[in-house]
């Protein structure tokens, strides 16, 4: 594709006839770089940034410099005539890159930000580009992805109405499978500097980058931080979907020059058959539009985003054990946090196995061994946790009571070994960056297995442990949190008075009914944090899966599976259930997700 270097004509925009190392299609890019204006102040660096963006596409990705369209100091004219030329040669498979430097504005009365090509008048808008004018191209391309960078004041506007998301997948088919319209803005509605930041992180990012395959989240995850450290203008880069321009959650992959390995997109993934499905596509992409709004952004940074989550028997067999559908909405919601603490593994552990396939080799899990007898009812204890993230830090271990020192018949002092907590809890430490914490993941026995005293006898005990723990000169770490299934009916229990009474503290944001019902309040997060390692934010609460999946509308969807299974009580008598309907909402969809949901909160490292 040549260069057009006097932007007095559109830019002359043929399909390369060398095929592309990728079966997934050719790489474009339109290159804006706007220095020089009639009606503006110019700018120095906007066309510099732009052909040093060229060079770096051209020498060290797969952007064949034929497929490059350069616009230096272009008119409204030129760059929508050449927005029109891409129309006609992009084809489904194909991937665009649009990279845009010069001038912006954001107007209050439209609500709109506007990139301002060098005709553009101050106070005559019919020069300027306007959001939607540019979504409306993104609508019409027929290309699998496009990614805009967009280096200007108000850039952020582009997204103004979408939250911005991480996707902390690393599966390449899954990232690809779904169309994508992304952008990495600079900032969101505030002046930025001439000489930028921003393009200063991104291009030596993408420049110092050593793997094969990174996707444009990875990108984002790799900027964010230092941009907002040494912005002089406290810049805050924005990286999220294009409102109306046909995103499905897809991500745009940017490939090394050279990569001479098999395309992780050409390998199986448990996503692929799923995919088929326009039900369950549209399912997933709803679930991971809600994660979008409620979950905070997820990065390499210093944020951390912990969960706790009681998955009802994940490995067991009721009902007809969990489908691949359910399996991939588990994962879904898991990945969108740093580490996640899970209650009640039960039975065939390749559950954890499989649920890791859909996450991606990034993450890993451990699980405890379960205490024999009713009360432990078989149940174990676990983390998944995102390793490019949070590292486990060598410690390990169930909750072991100490020894109590007394004496002996003859008045001699002598140890006398505890009497062991029914369910142990599952201690782990974790390292992020420099900092360490424990995770201390339990699940307090319920019902007729423990009389309520017992377990809070049990829970105090375990109080006292972390009491002493946390004040001895040797503990591997003092950062300590608390977390699982308290069995906590409401804020009034008993529980939740010691958990207050003790080293730990609650937090109000966290004060959320976790039952799929929204009637109790089983789980629960406690924190013992040294404010100058870890600190608490006013962010978390309950993620109620329900409203994307398994919801209650989409019985009949399912009626199929649930016919198939038949069920006999205590006696052995077939069982029966009163409707299809009521089976589905009390039964089955608890048992393919949850009767509990996944709490959660954002830490500060």
């Amino acid at each position: 594709m040549p260069k057009h270097p006097s932007n007095t004509n559109r830019a002359v925009i043929q399909r390369n006839a060398e095929k592309s190392p990728l079966k997934q299609g050719q790489y474009y890019a339109l290159i804006i770089g706007i220095s020089n204006y009639k009606h503006y102040d110019s700018l120095e660096f906007p066309t510099k940034d732009a052909r040093k963006i060229e060079r770096i596409l051209t020498n060290n990705y797969t952007f064949p410099k034929a497929n490059i369209t350069f616009l230096e100091d272009a008119t409204r004219s030129n760059i929508l005539d050449t927005l029109d030329g891409f129309e006609q040669i992009l084809e489904p498979e194909d991937s665009l890159l649009i990279f845009y430097a010069g001038h912006g504005h954001w107007d209050k009365r439209r609500n709109r930000g506007f990139w301002l090509p060098k005709d553009a008048k101050i106070k005559a808008k019919s020069a300027w580009i306007s959001n939607t004018t540019l979504q409306d191209y993104l609508m019409a391309y027929p290309c699998q992805h496009v990614l805009v960078i967009s280096d200007s004041c108000f850039s952020g506007a582009l997204l103004m109405n979408r939250r911005a998301m991480i996707d902390a997948t690393k599966d390449f088919q899954v990232l690809y499978s779904a169309k994508s319209r992304k952008a990495i803005t600079s900032g969101v509605k505030e002046e930025v500097p001439d000489r930028s930041v921003f393009f200063k992180e991104l291009s030596n990012f993408l420049k110092r980058n050593t793997h094969p395959y990174l996707s444009a989240s990875e990108l984002f995850a790799g900027i964010r931080n230092k941009i907002i450290a040494t912005s002089p203008l406290s810049q805050k880069p924005q990286f999220g979907a294009i409102d109306d321009t046909g995103d499905e959650g897809g991500d745009f992959i940017f490939i090394k020059k050279g990569t001479t390995e098999t395309l992780t997109l050409e390998k199986p993934s448990p996503y692929d058959f799923l995919l088929q499905d326009p039900r369950t596509k549209e399912r997933l992409l709803a679930l991971r539009k809600q994660l979008d709004r409620d979950i905070p952004v997820k990065t390499l940074g210093n944020n951390l985003l912990v969960a706790t989550w009681n998955i009802r028997k994940l490995g067991g067999n009721d009902y007809g054990g969990r489908t691949p559908e359910a399996l991939a909405y588990i994962a879904t919601i898991i990945e969108r946090f740093d580490i996640v603490a899970i209650q009640e593994i039960y039975g065939d552990f390749k559950v954890l196995d499989d649920i890791k396939a859909y996450l991606g080799e990034h993450w890993d899990y451990f699980f405890s061994d379960t205490s024999i007898g009713l009360g432990g009812s078989d149940y174990r204890l676990g983390f998944f946790f995102d390793k490019r993230k949070v590292q486990q830090g060598g410690m390990i271990s169930d909750l072991m009571l100490p020894s109590t020192r007394t004496r002996d018949e003859n008045g001699r002092f002598i140890w006398k070994p505890a009497v062991q907590l029914m369910r142990p809890p599952f201690n782990m430490g974790f390292k992020i960056a420099d900092k360490r914490v424990i995770l201390c993941n339990m699940h307090l026995v319920f019902g007729s297995r423990q009389r309520k005293e017992e377990r809070l006898e049990e829970l105090d005990s375990i109080l006292n442990f972390w009491k002493w723990r946390t004040h001895i000169k040797n503990v591997w770490s003092k950062n300590v949190i608390l977390l699982g299934n308290f069995q906590t009916e409401n804020l009034n229990e008993k529980e939740i008075h010691m958990v207050k009474e003790s080293v730990f503290e609650l937090s109000d944001t966290l004060k959320v009914p976790s039952n799929a019902v929204k009637t109790r309040y089983y789980n629960q997060i406690a924190f013992h944090l040294n404010p100058s390692d870890i600190q608490l934010t006013k962010n978390g609460g309950a993620f109620d899966f329900f409203e994307s999946v398994f919801r209650k509308m989409d019985s009949k969807a399912y009626e199929a599976q649930m016919e198939k299974l038949e069920f006999t009580d205590k006696d052995g008598k077939t069982r029966t259930f009163r409707s299809k309907r009521y089976f589905y909402d009390k039964f089955w969809r608890t048992s393919q997700m949850s009767d509990n949901l996944p709490v959660w909160t954002e830490l500060t490292v």
